[in-house]
């Protein structure tokens, strides 16, 4: 994801006291995952979609929002890969992508 989007991203999240957000250290989404044992990732849309069902396969409770490098579209992949396209991108969509998918899982 470029430097840019991610800034916009946790501007996004940072003033959430329900959320904590914890950097990953770059490679691949799996070593993304297994190194921080997030609920929640959120990623640039350049993984591609076999890499993302492997993952979910493992982690069945996880969810991925990926967000297009050009930062005006994301998707919200979960269990049994499913794309859910969120339309514009802005913060608050973006808090809510999350909230919504943490509400799902409890």
């Amino acid at each position: 994801m470029p430097r840019v989007l991610r800034d916009i991203v946790v501007a996004a999240l940072v003033d959430e006291p329900d959320l904590e957000i914890v950097g990953g250290q770059g490679g691949t989404l799996r070593q993304t995952v297994a190194s921080s044992q997030a609920d929640f990732v959120i990623a640039g849309a350049d993984y591609d979609f076999a890499e993302v069902a492997r993952v979910l396969d493992e982690r069945p409770r996880l969810r991925v929002l990926a967000v297009a490098g050009h930062g005006r579209e994301a998707f919200l992949y979960e269990l049994r890969p499913t794309r859910t396209p969120l339309g514009e991108v802005s913060p608050r969509a973006i808090v809510e992508a999350i909230r919504s998918a943490r509400i799902a899982t409890s």
